[in-house]
């Protein structure tokens, strides 16, 4: 039997794939109907998009590794995601409508500096431990061991404002590691 995805709002740039029990196929627009016909019965059907500063190896994402390799980037794509299992019979279209779901969150941080001269702060980097990088499309759910991230805070008088995207949270805790530089004080 043949499927037919249909995926409201989809646009050229958003870059979906269809993994057909392993077998992957770039959708071209919406409807799309998978190039394979399938045997009749029970089949597992993962639908993603190919969100930027991810990596994708069968089933799972992963969020890139900063330069050093020690942590993921900070700001990678919004990755969304659908799994479920369809039913096809034989000789037959069905057509599916599923969702997909974003993924990650938007994490923004503001700070304000109570004491000293805020003037003097030149930068500030932040690693927040305690966050996972991959996730499994087909379960729906972040796997692995907790990983980090690094990224700047601006300096707008005395706030500080930082942005990152997180796939979730991973192990009991989370920390947020603040350095900073400043310029010298001048008598």
């Amino acid at each position: 039997g043949a499927v037919t995805i249909s995926l409201t709002g989809l646009s050229a740039d958003d870059n979906y794939v269809l993994d057909m029990e392993g077998k992957v196929a770039d959708i071209t627009g919406s409807p799309f109907t998978n190039p394979d016909l399938l045997n009749p019965g029970t089949h597992s059907m993962v639908i993603y998009n190919r969100a930027e500063g991810f990596t994708f190896d069968g089933r799972t994402a992963r969020v890139n590794a900063h330069t050093d390799g020690t942590s993921v980037i900070s700001l990678p794509g919004y990755l969304k995601t659908v799994s479920q299992e369809i039913t096809v019979t034989a000789d037959d279209t069905l057509r599916v409508n599923p969702v997909p779901q974003q993924r990650v969150r938007d994490l923004q941080l503001e700070l304000e500096v109570t004491q000293g001269r805020p003037e003097l702060i030149q930068s500030v980097t932040a690693t927040l431990s305690g966050i996972a990088g991959i996730f499994d499309m087909e379960k729906g759910q972040t796997i692995g061991e907790p990983t980090s991230t690094v990224f700047s805070f601006t300096r707008d008088g005395s706030k500080l404002t930082a942005d990152a995207r997180l796939l979730g949270t991973m192990g009991a805790v989370q920390t947020l590691s603040l350095i900073h530089i400043s310029e010298p004080t001048r008598l």
